[in-house]
């Protein structure tokens, strides 16, 4: 054909990512906040880096997380779709049997940001959701947008999971502060190996 060129042939690099061998569930059976939404680039990074990553549309027994490494829960959009007991307590004895949990709330602004300090409970933390907003300072350089409620941590150690191995920040986007269970300050306790990474 005049004037048209024809391509008989097109070469492209296509780089195959090898299975670590960890499987993340990420929870979307209690319409937990931003799931999928803008957790798709969390989804897609941990991909990027081997991990198997499921999305949860059932309720969660000791079944559910049989094969699973890590669980992931935003919370929930609201009260009537927070977490049975029994769900509590399949998630508590997994943990409690070494499995490892990632839990994001949300701030106290139009939200209930303690709804998962029963869970909290459950898996045997002494961590709590506070029932506040976490704001930067308005001559801070630690948030986007003008947004103060747009928080950038980049205090990330090291975890067994590796879950964090290759991230530079974790955006905090209208969250709520930690407190202990009796509603005080978390302080480093090296008994439990807990560390306070944010200030």
């Amino acid at each position: 054909i005049p004037r048209v060129t024809t391509v008989t042939e097109i070469e492209r690099q296509v780089n195959i990512v090898p299975s670590i061998r960890k499987t993340v569930l990420l929870d979307k059976a209690h319409e937990n906040a931003d799931v999928p939404g803008t957790m798709v680039n969390f989804m897609e990074l941990l991909r990027r880096y081997g991990y198997n990553v499921i999305l949860n549309e059932s309720p969660i027994t000791v079944q559910t997380l049989a094969n699973v490494d890590v669980l992931v829960i935003n919370t929930p959009s609201g009260s009537s779709k927070d977490f049975t007991a029994d769900e509590e307590e399949a998630i508590g004895q997994w943990v409690r049997s070494g499995g490892s949990v990632m839990i994001a709330s949300k701030s106290n602004y139009g939200n209930d940001s303690t709804l998962m300090n029963s869970l909290m409970e459950a898996i045997g933390t002494n961590i709590r959701f506070n029932n506040d907003n976490v704001y930067e300072p308005e001559d801070s350089d630690k948030y986007s947008g003008g947004m103060v409620w747009s928080v950038y941590s980049y205090n990330l150690p090291e975890t067994e999971s590796k879950l964090n191995e290759n991230m530079e920040a974790i955006r905090i986007f209208s969250g709520c502060s930690l407190v202990n269970a009796q509603n005080g300050p978390l302080v480093n306790n090296a008994e439990t190996g807990l560390e306070i990474l944010l200030g």
